[in-house]
């Protein structure tokens, strides 16, 4: 009996996608180990690499407050861009063994591109503001922002996320947030 490809009238979640695929007896259409954290257990690893990327943030900001201090904020920028693409193309030629992943991303419709440009503002941002306000001000600030543009994509389902409610705990939770970020800016 042939298999007919699954008719899609709505964005499928990533629960909806992998009951589907349970159902199916496989992996997600596409996907491979490497592509899906889920693959040894999945929400430990995430919450785990979510813990060193906020370390590494924090010393991001550091680091590059130093580098703009001594060559520039632009040029800083610039170096850190250039390095980081180098590094992501060395990874993906490492772990695919070609660039047609790279050459597929170009291929997506421009709104996607959208997290390059943010990845410019953002280190641009902490390379200037951690230098001016600290370390810990820039980085509660960002986070304070990441998170309220966080409850507004949830609640809008905005981008392509999935629509989530914004309750009462998550807004008292934000506005915690937006007064240890005022806090933050504080002089001691």
């Amino acid at each position: 009996m042939p298999v007919r490809p699954l008719a899609e009238p709505r964005p499928v979640t990533n629960r909806a996608r992998s009951h589907r695929c349970a159902r199916l007896g496989g992996p997600w259409p596409g996907s491979d180990p490497w592509r899906r954290v889920g693959a040894m257990n999945g929400s430990a690893a995430a919450a785990a690499l979510c813990v060193v990327a906020g370390f590494a943030g924090s010393v991001q900001v550091a680091v590059m407050a130093r580098l703009g201090d001594r060559v520039g904020v632009v040029e800083a920028l610039a170096f850190a861009t250039v390095v980081s693409a180098a590094l992501a193309t060395l990874i993906l030629l490492a772990l695919r063994g070609s660039l047609d992943g790279f050459a597929a991303s170009a291929r997506q419709p421009p709104w996607l591109w959208l997290g390059a440009l943010m990845s410019l503002l953002i280190v641009f941002t902490i390379t200037l503001a951690g230098a001016r306000i600290g370390t810990a001000a820039t980085i509660g600030i960002i986070i304070a922002g990441q998170l309220v543009m966080a409850a507004l994509i949830d609640r809008f389902g905005l981008l392509g996320a999935d629509r989530i409610g914004l309750g009462w705990a998550r807004l008292t939770g934000l506005a915690l947030l937006a007064a240890g970020a005022a806090l933050s800016l504080r002089s001691t």
